[in-house]
């Protein structure tokens, strides 16, 4: 619930923070960092943003860039000096967006963005909850997600998975068709760290397995649906990810 989720947040308010790069390389205006607060808090971000008395001072849009400088911006260490020794006097999130906004003392501000299907920020609580940036804004985010689907540029008429997609899932797709649903498309990004979406429809239903930064989740069933059959999460192990799939397939299985 958001409302829980709010409540969290609104927990962390005289927390300090600490911020440090993640494990996964910066690739253009993405660079993830992770901010571990005092209370056990943690949050892996990709795209942030740094205002200091209403100015926009750094971003992960500026990182690396010279604009004319004797050498590159470092802005992961502009966030790391800026919120250092400060403590944080609000924590929300942006109910149109799904932005996260920290406000600190004397007068500085982070914003998490989140702006894509993807997950691009994920936080964890010290009481083992937590919630992941395409989701936070459920059930309105499937309404952006339909939405997209309308302005592909080529719908696939055979729709066919691409060779590394096929080599990683293509017999669990297969199962899944021989289970009913029908593949609808699929996309591989090799320059995003491989990631993959592969689209399935049946009976009116579509479901998008997903791989992001080497985890696989299952995207589309309800949120309740998706926590009963233990595919609220992301998996890391492939085997797992396929096993916990197909039981829910079963189980969703018209009679």
């Amino acid at each position: 619930m958001l409302n829980t989720f709010e409540s969290s947040l609104s927990n962390l308010r005289g927390c300090s923070v600490v911020v440090k790069p993640d494990d996964v390389p910066s690739e253009g205006s993405m660079v993830p960092i992770v901010l571990r607060f005092d209370d056990g808090t943690r949050l892996q971000a990709n795209y942030w943003r740094i205002i200091e008395n209403g100015i926009a001072i750094i971003s992960s849009f500026d990182h690396q860039k010279k604009y004319g400088l004797p050498g590159p911006l470092d802005a992961i260490k502009g966030l790391q000096d800026e919120t250092s020794d400060k403590t944080i006097t609000q924590a929300r999130v942006d109910k149109e967006t799904g932005d996260l906004v920290f406000e600190f003392t004397e007068n500085l501000k982070l914003e998490v963005f989140n702006f894509t299907g993807y997950e691009i920020w994920t936080i964890q609580f010290p009481d083992g909850t937590g919630e992941y940036s395409n989701y936070v804004l459920e059930p309105r985010n499937w309404v952006s997600v339909s939405k997209l689907s309308r302005w592909c540029q080529r719908p696939m008429q055979h729709p066919t998975l691409p060779t590394e997609v096929e080599e990683e899932v293509g017999a669990l797709v297969s199962e899944l068709i021989r289970a009913g649903w029908k593949l609808s498309g699929a996309s591989y990004k090799p320059q995003m760290f491989g990631n993959w979406i592969v689209e399935l429809q049946r009976d009116g239903s579509e479901i998008r397995l997903v791989k992001d930064k080497s985890q696989y989740y299952l995207d589309g069933p309800p949120r309740d649906e998706l926590q009963t059959h233990g595919l609220w999460r992301a998996f890391i192990d492939l085997s797992e990810f396929r096993s916990s799939l197909l039981e829910w397939v079963v189980g969703a299985r018209p009679k």
